[in-house]
């Protein structure tokens, strides 16, 4: 998807063309596929969630999510966290938005 072909008609009556493309979907589209995580567990990463071994970044951590809701409020503490290793895709990624 680009800005090219990102346009799509709105309503039937008064239809009104838009473009939805915007520069930031692609790296988020490549780092829900990168993690495998969930779409809203991604969108709550942040820079101190990756953690380094030996001056490398490693692996990044972050909360299971829907198993929390499922538990529920008091239980919160006895979920696991998910672990996700950095590969070398993840690792171009992540120096490209910033790391």
């Amino acid at each position: 998807m680009c800005y090219d072909n990102g346009w799509v008609t709105i309503g039937n009556k008064t239809a009104k063309r838009r473009n939805v493309y915007r520069n930031f979907l692609s790296d988020g589209i490549q780092l829900c596929l990168d993690t495998g995580g969930r779409r809203e567990e991604v969108v709550e990463l942040r820079w101190d969630m990756i953690h380094e071994i030996n001056n490398t970044i490693s692996y990044i951590e972050f909360n299971n999510l829907k198993v929390e809701r499922m538990l529920g409020d008091g239980f919160n503490d006895n979920v696991q966290t998910n672990v996700i290793p950095i590969t070398k895709d993840l690792r171009k990624l992540l120096f490209k938005l910033g790391y």
